[in-house]
């Protein structure tokens, strides 16, 4: 997650909370930048394939509860992928069709 923490620090982004539990399940990161929560999910795989698995699963489902709750609060909200291959930052997603 340290890796995840600079990398958007280095962005602009002010750290805001590392694994809140919220009544739809828990974030890894939530950053804020004036009126926008950035959401990031942290994902370390051994193997690239690993991401067909996570959008094929419940868990994609349940970010995007999340998400909608987080709106409810009147921030802009918006969900990154944070992808750790072999302990080395990847890549990351923010281009999701909700």
């Amino acid at each position: 997650m340290s890796q995840a923490i600079a990398h958007y620090k280095s962005k602009g982004w002010s750290f805001f909370k590392s694994e809140w539990n919220t009544p739809f399940g828990e974030l890894d990161l939530v950053f804020q930048k004036a009126s926008t929560l950035l959401i990031v999910e942290v994902k370390a795989v051994e193997s690239i394939e690993f991401l067909e698995r996570y959008f094929q699963s419940g868990q994609f489902e349940r970010q995007k509860r999340i998400l909608s709750w987080l709106n409810e609060f009147k921030h802009d909200v918006e969900f990154e992928l944070f992808v750790l291959e072999n302990g080395k930052h990847e890549f990351q997603f923010s281009d999701f069709e909700w």
